[in-house]
This record gives C-alpha cells, sequence and structure tokens, in this order.
C-alpha cells in the first residue's frame, strides 16, 4: 500500500462522509500523492484557512465519468507546484498529533474570536527561501508552531488601560533622571520601576530622584545582567511593559501613548521603535544583522518597547539556557532573545511604530555605551546565527509595515487637533 502510493501522482479520495479526514487523506499526504477528493459536500480538515484547491484535485459525482480526462488535463508543471503544496502542508499541519492539536485549537480560537484573522499567506505559502525556515525541527515540529501562546492572548489586553515602564539602568544617574521626568506625563503610565544593575553601588534614594505623577520603584539586581530587564517583577501589575534604556531621551510622550494603543490591538507582538533587520548573506551562508533603514524590519529594540508580561516569564524562565548564558557572558543581544522568543511563539513579524528616528544618547560618553564600536555588531551577527542553531530554526519574519497616527503629517490639521501631535522626526 506505502508503495502504491509512493509511485502515484494522484490518489483517489473517496466521498466517505461530511468531512474527509481519514486515513487515506493523510497517507496521500505523507507519501506527497496528490488527492482527487471525489464527493459533492465534502469537506476537507481546516478548510476555513488552508486553500485546498492549491494542493487537491475536487471532482463532483456527476463528472465522476470523466476523471481520467480532468486528471490527464493537469499540466506537469501544475501536477509539481501540488505536489510541494502537498508537502508543506503535510509537514505544516498533518506531520504529528501535536501539529494537528495546536492547528485544531488556533481554527477554535478563531471562531470564538471573530474579530482576529490571519493572513492566507501564513496558511498557505510555503517560506520563500528554504534557508529562511527550518520546516520541521528535531522533534518533527514546525518551530514557531512548537509552542503555544494563551488561546486568548491576542485579544484580552484591548481593554487594558495603563502599563508598567520597566527601565533599565546601571550609574547615569542624571540621564536616568531626565528620561523619567520626559515619560512621567504619558497619561496611560501608571508605574516606573527602575532595574538598578550596579551592584557595587547601590542607587540612590528616593529623595535624590524627580518628584514624579507616577509611582516609582527602584530595584537593586544582585548581578548586573542584561536579562534582568525581562524578570517578571511581583511589582508589575499590568498585562503591558515598556522596556526602556536609561538614555532614551528622544523619545517623546505622544510616541510612548501611541505605541500603548497600538500594543492594544496587537498584544501578542513586539510593538517599538528602532526597527531591525535580518540579512540571509549567500556568500558567507549565514545571517547578518543589518541597522540600515530600509523598506523591511523583522526585530524592534528593546531598548524602547511594549511587550506583554507573558513574554517575560517565558524569557526567564522557558528560553533555552543557552541563550540566556550567552547574553549573560557577552552583555549584548538580548534585545534579539526576546525578538526570536516572541516570533518562534507567534509566527509574525514586530510591530515598528513612527518614523526613523535616531535612538542614541547624544550626551552619554562613548564608555557608557555597551554598543559602540565594531566588536558590537560582529557579537550581533553571531547571536543570529547562534540562536537560529539553539531555536532550530529561523523564527523572525520580515514586514514591511510601519503603524503611524491617522492624522500623522496631515497639512488639513494642526498640531493641538490631533491627539498624538509630538511624533517626531528623524
Amino acid at each position: 500500500y506505502p508503495n502504491v502510493l509512493l509511485r502515484s501522482e494522484f490518489c483517489l479520495i473517496p466521498y466517505g462522509g461530511p468531512w474527509v479526514g481519514s486515513s487515506i487523506l493523510i497517507d496521500a499526504l505523507k507519501t506527497g500523492c496528490i488527492p482527487v477528493v471525489v464527493g459533492d459536500d465534502v469537506v476537507l480538515p481546516f478548510d476555513e484557512h488552508v486553500d485546498w484547491s492549491r494542493a487537491s484535485i475536487r471532482v463532483h459525482n456527476y463528472h465522476l465519468q470523466d476523471l481520467p480526462n480532468i486528471l490527464r488535463s493537469v499540466s506537469s508543471v501544475k501536477r509539481a507546484e501540488m505536489r510541494d503544496q502537498v508537502n508543506f502542508l503535510f509537514k505544516r499541519y498533518f506531520s504529528s498529533i501535536a501539529n494537528i492539536a495546536l492547528t485544531t485549537l488556533e481554527v477554535i480560537e478563531q471562531r470564538i474570536m471573530q474579530t482576529h484573522h490571519d493572513a492566507y499567506e501564513r496558511w498557505n505559502d510555503p517560506p520563500a527561501n528554504p534557508d529562511e525556515d527550518h520546516s520541521m525541527d528535531s522533534q518533527g515540529l514546525v518551530p514557531h508552531r512548537q509552542k503555544t501562546l494563551p488561546i486568548f492572548l491576542p485579544h484580552i489586553s484591548q481593554a487594558a488601560s495603563s502599563f508598567t515602564a520597566v527601565v533599565l539602568s546601571y550609574n547615569r544617574f542624571a540621564t536616568l533622571c531626565r528620561v523619567l521626568e520626559k515619560i512621567d506625563s504619558t497619561p496611560s503610565l501608571v508605574k516606573v520601576i527602575v532595574v538598578w544593575n550596579n551592584v557595587k553601588t547601590k542607587p540612590p534614594s528616593l529623595s535624590r530622584f524627580p518628584k514624579l505623577k507616577t509611582k516609582l520603584e527602584i530595584l537593586h539586581m544582585n548581578f548586573n545582567r542584561l536579562n534582568n530587564r525581562f524578570i517578571p517583577f511581583s511589582q508589575i501589575e499590568t498585562d503591558c511593559i515598556l522596556a526602556l534604556d536609561d538614555d532614551i531621551e528622544m523619545i517623546t510622550t505622544s510616541e510612548l501613548e501611541f505605541g500603548f494603543q497600538v500594543w492594544k490591538e496587537f498584544p501578542d507582538r513586539l510593538v517599538g521603535f528602532p526597527g531591525r533587520r535580518h540579512t540571509w548573506n549567500k556568500a558567507e551562508h549565514r545571517y547578518r544583522y543589518s541597522s540600515m533603514w530600509a523598506g523591511d524590519i523583522s526585530m524592534v529594540l528593546t531598548g524602547a518597547a511594549f511587550h506583554h508580561k507573558f513574554y517575560s516569564h517565558l524569557y526567564t524562565y522557558t528560553m533555552p539556557k543557552a541563550v540566556r548564558h550567552w547574553v549573560n557572558k557577552h552583555m549584548n543581544c538580548e534585545d534579539i532573545a526576546m525578538n526570536f522568543l516572541i516570533a518562534s511563539f507567534t509566527g509574525k513579524p514586530p510591530i515598528k511604530i513612527t518614523p526613523r528616528k535616531r535612538f542614541r544618547c547624544e550626551r552619554c560618553s562613548l564608555n557608557e555605551s555597551l554598543w559602540d564600536g565594531p566588536e558590537y555588531f560582529q557579537e550581533r551577527n553571531y547571536c543570529l546565527n547562534n540562536f537560529t542553531r539553539i531555536f532550530g530554526g529561523m523564527p523572525l519574519k520580515k514586514v514591511d509595515y510601519r503603524a503611524d497616527p491617522v492624522l500623522y503629517l496631515d497639512p488639513h490639521f494642526g498640531v493641538h487637533e490631533q491627539r498624538f501631535a509630538n511624533i517626531g522626526h528623524i
């Protein structure tokens, strides 16, 4: 039986009731045989999202006598395309009980939450570049589908009314104070938590900090680690977290408030300001990190980005230890790691907010910055490739999308008529 399927281009799937999900269909998909489904009212698995016309042939009962002519009319090029699609659908959705179960849960979720719709391409398009998508990992699961988010995560946070800013700092107290004063008037900001990473020096007392309208807490860390910024501290009482560096003086309250509103629309994504991208170097056969402005991005830096607190739990407790250890040792790439983590769970790209803008501290000295010099970028190139190996594939997705306020740069509306008036320029 298996040998017959392997030698066949087409496999007849007879009508067996209102839903064809029998072992015959699965066997055909597994062997790369193009299913020929016979019946008038047949519903194929996951047909709400899977376009079966690209991988199967449907024949109505009254056309059954014409079946040989129908199959002969399919060109060799079309047959090859359908076989490729059959192989893709099997690996993505039917290659294991786990994949079938996860796909079923996704379908159920979207039936319940009808306002949320996945793109046709995510369900039906195989990866354009095989080097950028390892279809299956060592466990036989598609990397970004082997993990599941809470089923309602993309929707439960839309009613969120506030966010917590977690500011990572070391010893730049004057710069930190300017940042705190800058963000304090953001309407939806409910609390600021300063993560003080200087182990040898205690943070200044609260009396030395500027007087803020927002509640301020200082947490002194026992270890100087970039991973500390993603600890799900019990003091964080909101779903939404703004991860912020202590030198992001150039950000405005309009940008922060607009960013939070965008996050409420996409609470399962990483939503941020500085965008970055990965590229594939064919000559070197490896990925490269790029900070050049281009039409697309695949990462946003967590020096100024919103994310759900759930991802802080994942980063701290389920992130591969090799990733966290590398970040601790090299003091680099925690932002790339978070982008990998979220993309591996969602299969979606991040959301970039507002126009291109230099997020760089002009007042900071060179020795205060962790990201000056060629070594920094060389390490980030290594991060991309090392994390790809650890994650079992490249989960990052590119997107040429940017979120701007509706009235942004509209000449017919003055500044006072815009809700988010102070959206900065380059």
